[in-house]
């Protein structure tokens, strides 16, 4: 072995190696290069999760809007809320609905709950005929923080807007 390794220095004519101070430091250097693009893809998924929660947040409002103004009910997603009960008058509207993690509905005692969906109708006094005017106040927050998430319930998306939709009577909600 040490006539093989002779015989190769003697052919380079290279007497000298890596040094255990050059070996250290490239080592260290490696660490902090893979520490660094470890971050980098943790980020990234941490973007692109909270990208996509906020993509299906929009899409869930739009449509829950859409379902009120058509007066619909009866049908998905408007069946599913649970309403709660509501002290100030009887045109007010408070539901809940609760999501797990590939945005299906569960019931609030689900373990694996992780958005909640509140809509606020509060209706106005000035109604024509059979319709009114209402303010709906829909906010959708994720029940478990995110990583590195600073908020311990953070709201994903939140939206205001007033429709003139068929006055809500207790006796006609699901």
């Amino acid at each position: 072995m040490n006539r093989l390794l002779r015989k190769t220095k003697a052919i380079s004519g290279n007497q000298f190696g890596f040094t255990l101070a050059e070996l250290i430091i490239s080592v260290g250097t490696l660490a902090i290069v893979g520490i660094l693009t470890i971050q980098f893809f943790l980020t990234a998924k941490d973007i692109n999760r909270r990208a996509s929660e906020l993509d299906h947040s929009v899409y869930l409002a739009n449509t829950i809007i859409e379902s009120v103004k058509a007066d619909l009910w009866d049908r998905y997603p408007l069946d599913k809320f649970d309403r709660m009960p509501n002290n100030t008058d009887e045109k007010s509207v408070e539901g809940k609905l609760f999501f797990d993690k590939e945005w299906q509905i569960v019931k609030e005692t689900h373990p694996m709950v992780f958005f909640e969906v509140t809509m606020w109708m509060n209706g106005q006094e000035n109604s024509i005929q059979d319709r009114s005017l209402y303010d709906i106040t829909l906010e959708i927050r994720r029940i478990k923080p995110y990583f590195r998430g600073k908020d311990i319930q953070p709201v994903i998306y939140s939206t205001d807007t007033t429709i003139y939709i068929k006055t809500l009577k207790e006796s006609e909600l699901p």
